[in-house]
């Protein structure tokens, strides 16, 4: 522990006991050391609520449920890989298409649009995730949800129709983490002791996730049954004073909860559309909002999947059969070409 603080200190400038967490510690290493103001920092609930419908973490799908004599493949460093891509930047322009259709290929953001994928171009692998009520799958078929718009370029690029209703298109920035990602990457390659290797590995990996944290506190305040009802079935609670049949003071947090959706009966995607207690949680400030960026988390992962994604694709036109899939990695049942093992894949 003490060679771990030392080497924190002495390479990054930076007091690791000054971090309850490792996410912590990485995180304050990029704000002291790279960050530029250039990531936008959402302070608004409703924004926030918004963004996140675009937000999948972590998809595993599962194709073949038995194989043997596998070829398994894991991506190295997939996250800071693909945040080498252009971010979405601090300007963005609201807009709700009511009478024009975008051309998707024109926008970069986050946009809430109506999905046909009954034309694909094949229906082994689906390339859109959506929440439901049984969890998360990728589906086929026609449905609305939120999406960064570059995996529904991709999307688009293999059949997917998509018709725009409403979102955030931002400006474009480049090398926000170009410069992050590089040094720490060439640190880790040339590491002179073990720690070295181990701490630039840990601040490389750990920097992304955490900007999908959700730093929303509970909300507190009087409501009526109408209200109070919604929030009982798709909320997590925290305190509840009954003033009579009608008027409540209730403290909860304002994002809807799955399990709890669950346990109801609710879909949750209809809880995180529905706008009833919108002018309670809309003007909610986040605090301590340099913590997170869910339009970097979200942007992150969909680079994420659309890079799997091209790689399933390929394993498909190469008669390669498919029998997992997560994040990062997949397992197959011939090998995947030569030129890519060794580079951004290894064998395990």
């Amino acid at each position: 522990m003490d060679a771990f603080k030392r080497s924190v200190g002495l390479n990054y400038n930076i007091q690791a006991t000054d971090s309850l967490t490792i996410s912590r510690l990485t995180l304050n290493n990029f704000l002291q050391n790279y960050y530029n103001d250039n990531i936008p920092l959402i302070d608004k609930k409703g924004v926030i609520d918004d963004l996140r419908l675009s937000y999948f973490g972590r998809i595993t799908e599962v194709y073949k449920p038995y194989g043997e004599n596998l070829y398994c493949y894991d991506v190295n460093s997939l996250y800071p890989f693909v945040a080498l891509n252009p971010m979405p930047g601090c300007e963005c322009v609201y807009r709700v298409y009511l009478n024009e259709q975008p051309d998707i290929d024109n926008l970069f953001g986050f946009f809430y649009v109506n999905v046909d994928a009954t034309s694909v171009d094949n229906d082994y692998i689906g390339l859109l995730p959506v929440r439901s009520s049984i969890g998360m799958s990728m589906p086929l078929g026609k449905w609305s949800g939120g999406y960064f718009s570059e995996i529904l370029k991709f999307a688009k690029n293999h059949g997917y129709k998509t018709e725009v209703i409403k979102g955030y298109n931002h400006h474009k920035l480049y090398d926000v983490f170009t410069k992050y990602v590089t040094t720490l990457y060439e640190t880790k390659v040339n590491a002179v002791n073990p720690v070295q290797r181990a701490i630039s590995k840990s601040f490389l990996n750990n920097l992304l996730g955490r900007f999908g944290l959700n730093t929303a506190k509970p909300i507190s305040g009087l409501v009526n049954k109408k209200e109070f009802d919604i929030i009982q079935t798709t909320r997590v609670i925290h305190d509840i004073q009954e003033f009579s049949e009608y008027t409540f003071f209730i403290t909860f947090e304002a994002m809807p909860d799955k399990p709890t959706c669950e346990r109801r009966n609710i879909d949750y995607i209809s809880a995180l559309e529905d706008t009833t207690l919108k002018s309670i949680t809309s003007g909610v400030v986040i605090e301590n909002d340099i913590d997170a960026s869910i339009a970097i988390s979200s942007a992150v992962n969909a680079y994420a999947a659309i890079y799997i994604n091209k790689l399933k694709l390929d394993c498909l036109k190469a008669g390669i059969n498919i029998y997992y899939s997560d994040t990062d990695s997949l397992a197959t049942d011939k090998p995947l070409n030569e030129n890519l093992v060794g580079k951004k894949f290894r064998s395990v």
